[in-house]
């Protein structure tokens, strides 16, 4: 004989979609909490990268600086070397002249 499980099948295949529905829900879900992960993440990085372009410039204003510092050094140690030796050959050719006069 024939069972009735026409009515039963109906109800199984309800349970079905009702399950998978809720697979559905449960995966958006999840979708939709790793999208707002990923877009406080975002955020996160885009205040770290602001915060490094303002490194940046400020070691680009400093390293300038120094740059500057270091030629104005530099440029007076040479006009110091060159009073030196231009007044140490005055001297010699002082006493030079003093002597061979």
């Amino acid at each position: 004989m024939m069972t009735d499980t026409s009515y039963d099948q109906p109800a199984g295949s309800i349970h079905g979609v009702e399950n998978q529905v809720a697979e559905v829900i449960g995966i958006m879900k999840d979708n939709v909490t790793k999208v707002i992960d990923r877009g406080e993440k975002l955020e996160d990085i885009e205040e770290r990268a602001a915060i490094l372009e303002c490194g940046t410039k400020q070691f680009q204003q400093n390293s300038s600086r120094v740059r500057k510092k270091m030629w104005i050094e530099h440029m007076r140690t040479k006009i110091l070397m060159v009073v030196v030796i231009g007044a140490i050959v005055i001297f010699i050719a002082v006493i030079l002249y003093l002597v061979l006069r």
